[in-house]
């Protein structure tokens, strides 16, 4: 609203696409949902959040690094690719080896070949456009770090799993981020925010549309 971008539409069509799971479970049934209680076409809908979603995307991988960076000026804050202090999730960490031994380069590949539309990315690009995405990133980051930090998390790696990996591009951008951040061992519980935040935001994008519009 500050920004004179619309209070709804930063909502509606910025917050809650890049938080809704990437594209095949976020973008594309909330254009659905959108352009049934809208009376409008679906594909005018998914223009509109692609950006959102792609910028997002990008953002939490840049940030990732950043707070990896952090946690080696401040170690207290990192638990070095451990989300907590008790030991509980090394039967999902050696999958986890698994998969980024032996999948990620070529994952990493797709991602950067097949879901990003820089044409559409290009095309809704302004100056508040990205302070809009920034906001959002940010604020989720810190408010998963500071959750985390409260039942016994490190502030760090809850900031990276249950934050930056609920803004980017579902799965695919699960791994973007978690590579760029050096904790790949962390696949598992990314993938359950992930799944969660995009059920979630669906439930809420679905009662957003009846009351705001």
């Amino acid at each position: 609203m500050l920004m004179g971008y619309g209070f709804m539409d930063a909502i509606m069509y910025v917050a809650i696409p890049m938080m809704g799971g990437g594209m095949g479970a976020g973008v594309v049934p909330l254009s659905g949902m959108y352009a049934e209680a809208l009376h409008v076409d679906a594909a005018g809908i998914i223009s509109r959040m692609i950006p959102a979603s792609t910028l997002g995307n990008v953002t939490a991988i840049v940030a990732a690094d950043m707070l990896a960076k952090l946690g080696e000026v401040k170690p207290s804050l990192s638990g070095n690719g451990k989300l907590m202090k008790k030991e509980m999730e090394y039967a999902a960490q050696q999958w986890s080896q698994f998969v980024m031994g032996n999948w990620t380069q070529a994952l990493l590949v797709g991602i950067g070949i097949s879901m990003i539309d820089l044409n559409a990315v290009i095309s809704a690009f302004s100056v508040t456009y990205l302070i809009l995405v920034l906001v959002v990133v940010g604020g989720v980051a810190l408010g998963a770090g500071i959750g985390g930090y409260f039942v016994g998390f490190y502030p760090i790696e809850s900031s990276i799993t249950a934050g930056l990996c609920t803004t980017n591009m579902g799965g695919t951008g699960d791994i973007a981020v978690l590579s760029a951040a050096k904790r790949m061992e962390l696949l598992p519980f990314a993938q359950i925010s992930t799944r969660i935040c995009g059920a979630l935001v669906l439930v809420v994008a679905s009662i957003l549309i009846k009351i705001l519009f």
